[in-house]
């Protein structure tokens, strides 16, 4: 018998080390939807990327890439060459050497600043802050869709949750029938019929809680994935869906100025009429500043100047002027239709989100009555139950009357949490239209 004993012991610690193992593995984090989202705001590829963006669009934004800074090179070109060389000079003196050796240095030093050049310089600085804009532009849609999709999946965790709640509720009342049904057996006042069908209701609510708690971990992983945590976590979410209802359609509609995407569409016709600015600044002059220090040296071994070397300062100034180019007013011609197209695609922009937060809103606020109205009928289904099974206890009620209320607040309870979720949706895609989804 001891040894039995001893046995077991020894199983039940296998079993207990092994759990032990497997929850170590999956090692649980409490997650709230603030950490969620920083999670998501770090680790999002995305959201990296266009924050590389941001730092090349700063790097890029400065007045040496605008072409207004000076150019200083300096140069050194030393060349020897092998000449045959025939002079007949003015004083009767004749000069024949083949392959006479020449050395020729010259050096120096030299730069060059624009002085005018019709304000192209101004206007490409101008595009590079554009642009330099735009990248944090970029950076803000991204992370507005980002915290949007990390607020679907969190509350999708939430509404998962809240199924399995309600299905465990149901298999309680499934649990009391089958035990009021046995108790009946005993004194012989029910029938096989009844036993087995109480009993397939606790299989078919086992298999239903299963099967949701299946999709309850799929909506975890997804949204660990998003976050870019460790698919080995379990996280842990506690907590509900609140709605904010006090969101006003005409509010949003003013604030669809603010809208990121809108904004950026903006820019894009700013940046056109920036580059129109720019060609039409190639028609006129353009006027350098050269300055240099130089230094040749030429060295021969026969002919006429056996050494020659010249160095000093140079001053001037180089003026360009267009005559013509056809290309120029091909191009501008090409500006002039973006432009147009640009103001076009920002028009349609602000149309679309106009339509947007119309049906939105409209589906906000009929969710919002929905839920009123699901909430009291889950509410009179629930005791509906509660009373049907007292009334089923004291063989006042039929089985078909009880599984008929179970029925009906299931049903109710699955729409009620999705209904409320699909309310939160609403919610959270007008704030993201309305620049209103905070960090």
């Amino acid at each position: 018998m001891k040894m039995r004993i001893k046995n077991r012991i020894k199983v039940l610690l296998c079993i207990f080390i092994l759990f032990n193992s497997i929850e170590n593995n999956y090692a649980q984090i409490q997650l709230s939807l603030q950490s969620a989202i920083d999670s998501a705001l770090q680790n999002n590829l995305n959201i990296q990327v266009a924050r590389n963006n941001i730092a090349i669009a700063n790097l890029n934004n400065t007045y040496a890439n605008a072409g207004g800074m000076p150019q200083v090179n300096a140069v050194l070109n030393n060349t020897n060459s092998l000449t045959n060389i025939h002079q007949n000079l003015s004083n009767g003196v004749e000069i024949s050497k083949n392959n006479a050796l020449t050395n020729n240095i010259a050096t120096g030093v030299n730069g060059s600043i624009l002085l005018y050049n019709g304000d192209r310089v101004k206007f490409t600085k101008k595009r590079l802050e554009l642009l330099t804009e735009q990248s944090e532009h970029e950076l803000n849609i991204q992370i507005q869709n980002t915290i949007a999709n990390v607020m679907i999946k969190y509350y999708d965790i939430i509404k998962q949750s809240a199924f399995i709640d309600l299905l465990k509720k149901n298999f309680e009342f499934s649990k009391n029938k089958s035990n009021l049904i046995s108790q009946r057996a005993i004194v012989g006042m029910a029938n096989e019929v009844d036993r087995i069908t109480a009993l397939m209701d606790i299989n078919n609510s086992t298999l239903a809680i299963a099967n949701q708690e299946m999709l309850l971990r799929q909506s975890e992983l997804d949204l660990i994935q998003y976050i870019g945590i460790s698919p080995r976590q379990k996280i842990i979410v506690n907590d509900s869906i609140l709605i904010d209802n006090s969101l006003v359609e005409k509010i949003i509609e003013e604030r669809l100025y603010k809208n990121v995407d809108f904004v950026y569409s903006e820019n894009i016709i700013r940046l056109n009429e920036i580059l129109l600015k720019e060609t039409k600044a190639l028609k006129y002059p353009s006027i350098r500043m050269n300055a240099a220090y130089n230094l040749n040296y030429t060295k021969s071994s026969s002919g006429f100047n056996l050494l020659n070397e010249s160095y000093g300062p140079s001053l001037g100034a180089t003026i360009q002027i267009p005559i013509y180019s056809g290309l120029v007013k091909s191009q501008e011609k090409v500006l002039n239709y973006q432009i147009k197209n640009a103001e076009l695609a920002k028009e349609d922009k602000y149309k679309m989100m106009q339509n947007e937060v119309a049906k939105m809103y409209s589906q906000y606020q009929s969710l919002q009555s929905q839920s009123k109205q699901l909430t009291n009928n889950y509410q009179l289904a629930l005791q509906l139950v509660e009373l049907t099974l007292q009334k089923y206890q004291y063989n006042q009620a039929t089985l078909l009357e009880l599984q008929s209320a179970q029925s009906s607040f299931e049903n109710l309870g699955y729409q009620r949490i999705q209904v409320n979720y699909l309310h939160k949706l609403a919610e959270i895609e007008l704030k993201r239209i309305a620049y209103l989804l905070k960090e």
